[in-house]
């Protein structure tokens, strides 16, 4: 499957930062489906990990309006990027 977010990513300058920033999100909910529970972690991990969860509840902004706001300045629709995320099995239904 195409990653959605490799589709908006290739704008300039403003339009491409608003991308960056979705794509961090979806990288954050990769990181935390990837690796959280586990105890056999490197000490490099779990940092990466920690900072992942940092923050307000990654799952939880892709239904707000600060997301919807995102999308809008990286010119993208939100639907299509929540549902990209969720046929990636990384939001729930």
């Amino acid at each position: 499957m195409t990653d959605p977010i490799r589709l908006i990513s290739c704008g300039y300058g403003e339009t491409a930062l608003w991308a960056a920033v979705i794509d961090r999100a979806v990288r954050d909910l990769r990181i935390i489906q990837e690796l959280d529970g586990r105890d056999d972690l490197a000490k490099h991990t779990e940092d990466k990990l920690t900072r992942a969860k940092l923050g307000q509840d990654v799952h939880g902004w892709f239904d707000t309006d600060d997301f919807r706001e995102v999308c809008w300045m990286a010119q993208v629709r939100p639907e299509a990027i929540r549902d990209g995320v969720r046929k990636m099995g990384l939001l729930a239904e």
